[in-house]
């Protein structure tokens, strides 16, 4: 059976630290969803940072890893244009992807969307605002129905 198309998310503060994380439990396709964290980007970037790939080695260290799905969602700023954001946004999944593949996750196990400048997690035009849009926030994904799904 295929998941609704439209989803609820109840979103549950975890922390409250700059990539704070949360606790997402989807009630339509019963999945339980822990947003892990967020890797920033330079201005036009898709490059890793060495605090970027620090987060990303953390992230591949964890015990359980290989019993989830790994949901990346890519993002920009709003500066450029909407079809070379949207690129970018790609640009930057893709090398996270890459280096979440060369620490040992299987390609497989790993989705991703991107979504340009369309989802701001900052909506002001300071060039702080800006910073905390250019970014690949990274989600573990657990069935905790049983049930058979598509991915």
């Amino acid at each position: 059976m295929k998941p609704l198309i439209s989803v609820i998310f109840i979103f549950i503060l975890f922390s409250c630290s700059e990539n704070a994380q949360y606790i997402v439990e989807n009630k339509d396709i019963e999945k339980k969803t822990e947003h892990f964290d967020i890797v920033y980007f330079e201005n036009g970037s898709h490059e890793l940072s060495v605090k970027a790939k620090d987060v990303l080695m953390k992230f591949a260290r964890l015990s359980d890893i290989s019993q989830k799905t790994i949901y990346l969602s890519g993002h920009t700023d709003k500066s450029g244009a909407e079809a070379a954001n949207n690129t970018l946004s790609k640009t930057r999944v893709d090398a996270v992807k890459d280096f979440l593949i060369q620490l040992g996750m299987k390609e497989e196990n790993i989705k991703s969307e991107f979504f340009g400048e369309k989802k701001p997690i900052q909506k002001g035009d300071s060039q702080q605002d800006y910073a905390k849009n250019r970014r690949v926030e990274i989600y573990l994904i657990q069935n905790i129905g049983g049930g058979n799904e598509e991915h």
